[in-house]
């Protein structure tokens, strides 16, 4: 049961990093299309 709840507290660390690092680049490259606008 711990075995599992670490397991869970892992992936979702894991699945979080993936979801900031992939809103970053989202956000990056929004910033470049703005900058390249104006």
């Amino acid at each position: 049961m711990i075995f599992l709840f670490i397991l869970n507290y892992i992936f979702d660390l894991w699945y979080f990093s993936e979801l900031t690092a992939d809103l970053e680049l989202k956000f990056s490259s929004i910033d470049n299309v703005f900058y390249s606008i104006t």
